[in-house]
């Protein structure tokens, strides 16, 4: 029964984001947004081949899977709206585009054709996939889809920003630099907060090599061996830190990460 919510939700997801890009072709810079809702749109399909694969090997019932499926479809669906509106993916400059996506899917009928825990789950888990944790009071059953929904965006963001980083030289994208400044040096804080295991707070990104560091951080907030693995086959470490700068705390911090992949996939 859930394989065919899956396909009727694929269909509407689908026909949602072709509304989206229609809209967008209409409007000035129209090749600047429908570029960036096209790299929104292949994130989210990455995402659900890594939450699939991060599924089947962990101990999820088949039921489970599917539901890990439409968790990774929807989480994003609120970035389209957001950079037709605002043309950005920066929530501080917008909206909060986990928050704006919980309202699409609860306003809308993208998820008419989804038995009604099941979409409680995914209409949540959108809702919280960008905090910088996972609120206390978050039953466990929804917390596990959470933090595979989670683990799948990450994992992908940072491939995305390892392809970006090495053709950024040539094709810059505004949208993914997110107002930061790409000057020299890095904000220390940042380093030892690093040292101490924990999600940092987008507030302490000062320019751009703030934000690599904290996006080198994430892998504190993965819940899965799998994911663990995925960042070690995929060399994510070692590929991000040639884009970061030559600096002694910096090859210091990068090795405390790599030790730290490591021992997750042992």
């Amino acid at each position: 029964m859930l394989s065919n919510q899956i396909d009727i939700c694929r269909k509407a997801f689908a026909e949602y984001v072709e509304r989206k890009l229609h809209s967008a072709g209409k409007m000035q810079d129209n090749s600047f947004i429908i570029e960036n809702m096209l790299l929104k749109l292949h994130h989210s399909m990455r995402v659900c081949g890594i939450a699939k694969r991060i599924s089947n090997q962990e101990t999820f019932s088949d039921n489970d899977k599917k539901v890990s499926y439409l968790c990774a479809l929807f989480h994003d669906i609120g970035r389209f709206d957001q950079f037709i509106k605002f043309k950005t993916f920066l929530d501080s400059k917008s909206v909060n585009h986990a928050e704006f996506g919980y309202e699409i899917l609860v306003n809308s009928d993208v998820l008419e054709g989804v038995d009604t825990e099941i979409r409680r789950i995914v209409v949540n888990c959108t809702r919280l996939h960008n905090r910088q944790n996972i609120p206390d009071e978050t039953d466990p059953q929804l917390r596990r889809f959470v933090n595979i929904t989670r683990d799948a965006d990450k994992i992908d963001i940072l491939e995305l920003f390892c392809n970006y980083h090495l053709s950024r030289a040539k094709i810059k994208n505004e949208a993914l630099e997110l107002d930061l400044p790409d000057t020299s040096g890095f904000n220390s804080e940042i380093v030892d907060l690093i040292y101490e295991k924990k999600t940092i707070s987008n507030s302490l990104r000062k320019n751009y090599n703030d934000m690599k560091l904290i996006h080198l951080a994430w892998v504190f907030d993965l819940n899965y061996r799998e994911s663990f693995r995925t960042i070690k086959r995929r060399r994510t470490i070692e590929r991000f830190s040639e884009f970061l700068p030559r600096d002694t705390k910096i090859a210091e911090v990068i090795t405390f990460v790599h030790e730290y992949v490591s021992l997750k996939t042992d």
